[in-house]
């Protein structure tokens, strides 16, 4: 079974463009011109990977995604822009985005159609291993919390917070190497495989935002100065 991308944007060669491109690489493709379009197109068709511009009428994609991410922690949400602001980076992944691409990228030296490509099927079929994986425990401690990386949560008493897919794998990598460094490369290698490198910031967001929903617990995960983290025993 192909794979359905959703792609949202409000320009409609931009549109077309990754349509082509993606259906020539074996993804089922649907559209949608604006937010409202794409939340529609969502609930109707239930994605596998949605690819969504930041800025678009009537509703903006990081609006988009936060919408999504109330009911939906599992499904990569890829967002892409014409800016190259760091701000709106960090924006989109406080929302709950996986990835974000640069247009200016796409089809470039830095990200050729195959590189692209690559990306988006990583990010699908992570989601794929996540929920399959046997080789790493579901649940395990971080400190006083429960992490679990099936139901998409960390438990605690009084606390409750979800996860995305993204923050699931980075803490059950982590939990896999206790006791010692995982280093940058390491967990970017797990996160997006070969290919196209998340950006050092990127990385340190996602992290940020793992020890905030720990809690108290975030303390149990060191930042290796220069090197990465650990997650202590």
């Amino acid at each position: 079974m192909k794979n359905l991308v959703l792609v949202v944007d409000d320009e409609k060669c931009i549109r077309d463009g990754l349509k082509l491109q993606l259906e020539s690489n074996g993804f089922e493709v649907a559209t949608a011109r604006n937010g409202e379009e794409a939340l529609k197109a969502y609930n109707d068709c239930r994605p596998d990977l949605i690819l969504l511009d930041v800025m678009m009428p009537k509703m903006d994609g990081f609006t988009v995604c936060r919408t999504i991410r109330k009911a939906d922690t599992v499904t990569p949400i890829v967002m892409l822009t014409c800016k190259d602001s760091e701000i709106d980076q960090v924006k989109a992944f406080e929302f709950g985005a996986v990835d974000f691409i640069r247009k200016s990228d796409l089809n470039s030296s830095v990200m050729t159609e195959a590189v692209f490509v690559s990306v988006l099927d990583r990010h699908i079929k992570r989601v794929a291993e996540l929920a399959g994986d046997r080789s790493g425990a579901k649940v395990f401690a971080v400190g006083m919390a429960e992490v679990d990386t099936e139901a998409l949560a960390i438990k605690a008493p009084g606390l409750r917070e979800n996860l995305t897919a993204t923050e699931a794998d980075m803490l059950q990598i982590l939990d896999r190497n206790r006791g010692k460094c995982t280093t940058y490369d390491e967990m970017v290698d797990r996160l997006r495989g070969d290919g196209y490198l998340m950006e050092a910031h990127a990385l340190q967001v996602h992290m940020s935002r793992i020890k905030a929903k720990l809690g108290r617990s975030g303390d149990k995960i060191r930042n290796i100065r220069n090197r990465g983290y650990l997650l202590e025993r």
